[in-house]
């Protein structure tokens, strides 16, 4: 991960970490009920590895399936209890 990665990475790390399902100030523009993930991704700026390093390493996605379903927010809220 490059310098210039880390810090979107962080906002999206803190974007997760803060993200309330029923709280829409929490969305910060984003609504995870419609969007995708790589929609997400594309918000925040990430590079490609870092999207993959996210979803493989951290959240355990085996294949990148998860990147284009609808309905982010089920990903969003269990992404933190893996």
């Amino acid at each position: 991960m490059s310098m210039l990665e880390k810090p979107r990475f962080k906002s999206f790390l803190q974007f997760i970490h803060e993200y309330k399902a029923d709280d829409s100030q929490t969305w910060n523009g984003f609504d995870a009920s419609t969007q995708t993930m790589k929609e997400c991704y594309e918000k925040f700026g990430l590079e490609t590895s870092t999207e993959d390093f996210t979803g493989h390493a951290l959240a355990l996605y085996l294949n990148d399936e998860y990147v284009t379903i609808d309905h982010t927010d089920k990903w969003l809220i269990s992404w933190w209890l893996i």
